[in-house]
């Protein structure tokens, strides 16, 4: 080996490496800081796309980008928080309670009416005698051919 070629302790072509050690091939520091390292990611300074002091992390999709995706208010994963997608209603309420109608429109199932099929906003509710829009006079009436008591009431 020539003089010019020896290295630390002697040895033909060494240098010391970042660990400090005497070899012929030195670890060197890679790009992620890491002495020895390979430019890994979420090593050193690396983030998941082992890019240098990067911003990139593992979605809810199980994905490394930046930015990650997140669940939305509904519970999607990457979502754009829309109606009647995960846990929310039709509404865009997450765990709401409104329901479409047989029309298609959206109500709190207290404002649904008890026609048949439900409509939101009918107005129609139960009466008093469980007639859906009655006004509580049919279960005031007695059934035609019924027989009536016309005489005083004995025992």
């Amino acid at each position: 080996c020539p003089a010019a070629l020896h290295g630390c302790d002697g040895i033909c072509g060494a240098s010391v490496g970042c660990d400090g050690v005497c070899s012929t091939e030195p670890r060197a520091v890679d790009s992620c800081g890491v002495c020895g390292g390979r430019d890994e990611p979420n090593t050193g300074t690396c983030d998941c796309a082992a890019t240098p002091f990067g911003t990139a992390s593992i979605g809810c999709d199980g994905e490394c980008t930046d930015p990650p995706a997140r669940l939305d208010k509904c519970g999607v994963c990457g979502g754009a928080g829309e109606k009647e997608t995960g846990y929310c209603d039709c509404a865009g309420v997450p765990y709401g309670t409104s329901q479409r109608d047989a029309a298609g429109e959206c109500c709190y199932v207290s404002d649904m009416g008890c026609s048949n099929p439900p409509r939101c906003w009918s107005g129609k509710t139960f009466d008093a005698c469980g007639t859906c829009g009655g006004d509580g006079g049919t279960c005031l009436q007695q059934p035609t051919g019924a027989a009536q008591h016309t005489g005083p009431w004995r025992s």
